[in-house]
């Protein structure tokens, strides 16, 4: 992905999550041929122990579905605008950057990025996330959708391919290196599949 690709894409999801955040769902329904929240959804199911923290909540549609399966769980998001949003969903969400989580050591059962920024590759933010989390506790990256090609997925399917990495399993692993152990779930969403990376303290211990 060329610099000025990757700068137009990251301009344009940063609109969506401030200035143009009321039409974030909008844009996430054209984008996934109305799977985006079904996606999002399927990372329950790998949630082995709680509390929950889900970094990037946006606009908090998975926290009451953690609620509703019996999970404590709070949200965090560094838009004002979908931590405004949230709030009508969900009380637990804290405004916040990812690279200073405002919780103590080892607190956490489990993290949940669902289709996250680019900050996820930030050394300091691993570090954060292994700090928070408890021993043996699991960070759930979702990614990687692909919509089967249909006529009615045909847009979001030519979306897609404009913003994807080329081989996006090999992109997430080089991000992560040997600070984690990753195990790769793929999932069946309808005509669709999504992956989910469940990622473990690895050989490398990314505080040191």
């Amino acid at each position: 992905m060329t610099l000025l690709k990757r700068f137009l894409i990251g301009y344009a999801f940063d609109q969506l999550y401030t200035r143009f955040a009321w039409g974030y769902d909008g844009a996430a329904w054209l984008a996934s041929a109305g799977y985006w929240y079904r996606w999002v959804a399927a990372v329950l199911p790998f949630v082995q122990d709680g509390p929950v923290l889900e970094v990037g909540s946006g606009r908090g549609r998975l926290l009451p579905r953690l609620r509703t399966a019996g999970w404590q769980s709070v949200g965090l998001d560094a838009s004002a605008q979908m931590v405004r949003y949230a709030h009508h969903l969900h009380p637990d969400i804290v405004r916040a950057v990812g690279d200073a989580l405002p919780f103590p050591d080892h607190h956490f059962g489990t993290i949940i990025t669902t289709f996250p920024a680019p900050y996820v590759r930030s050394p300091l933010w691993q570090r954060e996330a292994m700090r928070v989390l408890r021993e043996g506790g699991a960070w759930l990256w979702l990614d990687n959708a692909q919509l089967r090609p249909t006529l009615p997925t045909l847009v979001s399917t030519l979306l897609a391919r404009a913003v994807a990495p080329a081989d996006p399993q090999r992109a997430i692993r080089a991000m992560i290196g040997d600070a984690w152990h990753c195990t790769v779930h793929r999932v069946n969403v309808g005509h669709s599949t999504v992956d989910i990376y469940e990622l473990r303290r690895g050989a490398v211990d990314p505080r040191s």
